[in-house]
């Protein structure tokens, strides 16, 4: 499949699920330094041995780093990206750098990597990714149509997954870190695999269909710090029982939730199980 059906298949889904689709392909424009961008030609002799040769950069001199910006000539399958290019840190992946580049099945990302651009590895048959604890933002679709990545690794210091972050993706498990606080509108929307979901700690705002569609999510572990679930959060989990939250049942029933939160098309209900007791079902 090409980048270009790819492309057209996310911004339909996104119209479906009532996504900004907009801020979408111009996130990578308007959230990441712009105002001075060269970009250069893969250069193998800057490079350092492990990493893959060939790949493009651009320098941004308002960060004075360079972030890698596409393939090039690069024909690795598992992807090494450097720490330094011509002596510059490279601190983030320009979106769309990798996608619908369906070849791919792995990538390493260096701990001064800062920030995964939008759409940077949609369509990708990446299996496994670890995220190092210098990223702190992964933008909208980064991981989208990933439909084999299985394992993912969240770093210690990411404080936001955005829209549709890994939308219809095969993840199985995924443990939010401390650091987060917020999850992005439908950022695990329709993820046929997904069966467990584990905040660590400080993630305050779910947003509209973070995890809608999910069938065989069974699992989900909040905690205290929760202030706000969005509409549909949890909808049509046909297989989400019970909700362990780390709060009273007073704390539980004064999050402000959306009515349609935890909409079932079978009718099942979740039991809330809390420090001090269990709620009804919901």
């Amino acid at each position: 499949m090409n980048k270009r059906i790819v492309l057209v298949l996310a911004v339909f889904a996104m119209l479906l699920i009532g996504c900004d689709f907009e801020y979408y392909f111009t996130t990578s424009s308007t959230t990441q330094s712009t105002s001075s961008i060269t970009t250069t030609k893969p250069d193998s002799d800057v490079v350092p041995e492990h990493a893959s040769k060939g790949l493009e950069y651009f320098f941004v001199e308002d960060e004075n780093c360079y972030y890698v910006s596409g393939i090039g000539e690069c024909t690795d399958t598992n992807i090494v990206l450097p720490e330094k290019y011509k002596g510059y840190a490279v601190k983030g992946i320009r979106g769309e750098a990798f996608s619908a580049l369906t070849y791919i099945t792995g990538i390493d990302i260096p701990d001064t990597v800062e920030v995964i651009g939008p759409a940077a590895f949609v369509g990708c048959e990446i299996t496994e990714i670890v995220i190092p604890d210098s990223v702190t933002t992964i933008y909208d679709g980064a991981f989208a149509y990933c439909t084999k990545l299985k394992n993912v690794i969240l770093g210690e210091n990411v404080t936001y997954i955005g829209e549709s972050a890994f939308f219809n993706s095969g993840i199985e498990k995924i443990t939010i870190p401390k650091s987060m606080t917020t999850i992005g509108t439908a950022a695990f929307y329709a993820c046929p695999e997904l069966t467990e979901v584990v905040f660590l700690g400080e993630v305050e705002i779910i947003e509209a269909m973070a995890f809608s569609i999910c069938p065989k999510l069974e699992t989900i572990s909040l905690t205290s710090s929760i202030q706000r679930i969005g509409s549909k959060a949890f909808a049509f989990c046909e297989g989400l029982k019970a909700i362990k939250f780390e709060g009273t049942m007073e704390q539980w029933e004064n999050i402000p939730k959306s009515e349609d939160w935890n909409v079932m098309l079978s009718g099942n209900t979740i039991t809330i199980y809390c420090l001090d007791g269990n709620l009804p079902k919901q």
